[in-house]
């Protein structure tokens, strides 16, 4: 069986970028946000539930989902916020199971909410990566073209990450060229495993 790299953390702290290295060195890269935009497509059940659940406003015209409007909505509230994970997070482990058995090398699972969605324990390492409150919303605004309010709201949903394990790596405010390097010592650390 495939050895499965967890990689988690903040949104804006790089992630993606991480992953990215890790599918330089051979790993099938598993991305959770872009299965999250599959299963709310346009006449998902998903989309149907998520409307039944915070309403007709959070459609664009031509009946697809507006993220923002949702994710303005969702996570203003932790409560909203339990709601949407709770509609969304079975179809989007259902996805993720299926890849992980059809991939033929080390998987890397992308998922910011690796802990809340339990995905954690059929990982055989984590990788956290992380960075600072100011780096982040830079980062974000830049990205997703948003004002500094709506990226504080976005940081603010996530919760804090459970106390670390004995298979946590832990990687902060790190440059290209460091997180490069962390990359290939954590790929190089899971493949070892028995």
């Amino acid at each position: 069986m495939n050895k499965i790299i967890g990689v988690t953390g903040p949104s804006g702290a790089g992630k993606g970028l991480f992953c990215t290295y890790l599918a330089d060195l051979g790993c099938t890269v598993i991305d959770s946000d872009k299965i999250a935009h599959s299963v709310t497509k346009k006449g998902s059940k998903c989309l149907a539930d998520l409307v039944k659940a915070f309403g007709p406003e959070i459609l664009a015209k031509g009946g697809r989902l507006n993220r923002r409007k949702l994710a303005s909505i969702a996570f203003s509230d932790p409560k909203k916020t339990q709601t949407l994970n709770q509609i969304t997070h079975p179809a989007i482990l259902e996805i993720i199971n299926d890849k992980i058995k059809k991939a033929q090398s080390t998987v890397a699972l992308d998922a910011p909410l690796l802990y809340e969605g339990g995905l954690d324990k059929i990982c055989d390492a984590v990788a956290v990566i992380d960075a600072d409150e100011e780096t982040r919303l830079s980062r974000i605004m830049a990205r997703d073209h948003m004002t500094r309010e709506a990226a504080l709201t976005r940081l603010k949903a996530k919760k804090p990450l459970e106390p670390a394990d004995k298979k946590r790596y832990y990687s902060y405010n790190a440059s290209k060229e460091q997180l490069r390097e962390f990359a290939r010592e954590v790929f190089e650390s899971v493949t070892r495993l028995k």
